[in-house]
C-alpha cells in the first residue's frame, strides 16, 4: 500500500498540548504537497500510537486551507 505521507514535507509543527510522544498530543502541521506545491494544513493527535498527517490523509483525504480549519476538522474540542 502507498504512503501518501511521503507525498508532503513538513513547514511546521505546533504541539497544541502538554505531554510527550506517548500522550499522542493534539499537534497542527502546516505541509507542503511536494508535486503540486500546494501548502495546507492537518490536525490530530500525534505520537507514539496516532500520526496526524497520515490519519488525517486517511480518513479526512486533502489538508484544509487554514489552520483554524484544520483544528476544527481534527480534533475533538
Amino acid at each position: 500500500m502507498f504512503d501518501h505521507r511521503e507525498q508532503y514535507e513538513i513547514l511546521s509543527r505546533e504541539q497544541l498540548q502538554e505531554g510527550t510522544c506517548n500522550d499522542n498530543p493534539d499537534t497542527v502541521f502546516q505541509v507542503r504537497h511536494l508535486a503540486t506545491g500546494k501548502t495546507g494544513w492537518v490536525a490530530g493527535p500525534h505520537g507514539v500510537d496516532c500520526c496526524a498527517i497520515g490519519d488525517w490523509l486517511a480518513f479526512i483525504g486533502e489538508p484544509a486551507d487554514s489552520r483554524e480549519a484544520a483544528i476544527g476538522l481534527g480534533l475533538d474540542e
